[in-house]
């Protein structure tokens, strides 16, 4: 016997940190995270992955449950996204793993189910503090959502232009979620509501600008990169998740020379491409 099934995810950047408040914003990106799912009768799962395979295990499980057949797998997962850097990595894989096993034990699970698992399995993972459907949305669904995840309502939905580069800077140590102090959040929710209020108005770019100064208050980054790059003349700016990845939306301007001296930059694109449809 051998079943098999394939799952796609985007990874994303941020446009409100949803731990300021619980609600959150995310933008889909043209980096992806792909598994390979064959199920076997051995019992055991096997995880083929650079990370910490928790996430992909708690994620294959909840499937499996569902299925109510006890089978063992073999789980292969190959991403364009570095790890620990705040590019939305977890949800990313989160959503392939489910979409594999899903298709892997032939069932018929729809977005809302992918979307409810997902927060689900990070949770108890211990990958996100919020269940992050803002994350999990908008690499599953591309485009941007504003989320409330508190209610795991999705506010607002929409698609951004496929012609904007999306420069991304990664220097420093990663970063995981359960070493975050949530207080350091807290302390800044009132204003992280004025960023809620401008993304709700559809003023995307200086939602992402803004939230960016606060989650480098928060985390204690220094926001030189962010001054940079809008004085190269990007659209938008932004610190994504907990960082420390730092990224520019630009249009008609080039990558601040400074970020090409001081770590990796990756050029990608938003993408509007819905992965459940892969």
């Amino acid at each position: 016997m051998e079943l098999r099934g394939e799952g796609r995810a985007k990874a994303a950047v941020s446009i409100l940190n949803a731990m300021f408040n619980g609600y959150g914003g995310a933008a889909a990106v043209d980096l992806e995270v792909r598994v390979r799912i064959t199920l076997n009768d051995e019992g055991h799962v096997r995880v083929f992955c650079e990370e910490d395979p928790k996430l992909a295990l708690e994620a294959f499980k909840a499937v499996r449950g569902i299925a109510g057949r006890d089978f063992g797998a073999k789980i292969e997962i190959f991403s364009e996204v570095p790890a620990g850097v705040g590019l939305k990595t977890s949800s990313a894989v989160a959503n392939a793993v489910i979409l594999a096993a899903s298709r892997a034990f032939n069932l018929n699970l729809g977005i809302k189910d992918i979307l409810r698992l997902n927060t689900a399995v990070s949770l108890k993972a211990g990958v996100s503090k919020t269940g992050a459907l803002d994350d999990a949305s908008a690499s599953l669904l591309g485009g941007f959502v504003i989320t409330n995840n508190n209610t795991r309502e999705i506010l607002l939905r929409g698609t951004l232009s496929e012609d904007f580069k999306v420069a991304i800077l990664i220097k420093g140590d990663k970063v995981y979620t359960k070493d975050v102090d949530l207080s350091r959040f807290k302390r800044l929710s009132k204003e992280a509501r004025l960023v809620l209020e401008k993304a709700l108005k559809g003023d995307i770019w200086c939602a992402m600008t803004l939230n960016g100064m606060l989650v480098s208050q928060a985390m204690g980054y220094d926001i030189s990169p962010l001054i940079a790059a809008l004085r190269s003349g990007a659209v938008a700016v932004g610190i994504s998740g907990k960082g420390p990845a730092v990224f520019a939306v630009l249009k008609d301007s080039d990558i601040p020379v400074s970020w090409r001296k001081s770590g990796r930059v990756i050029v990608t694109r938003f993408t509007n491409r819905c992965s459940f449809d892969d």
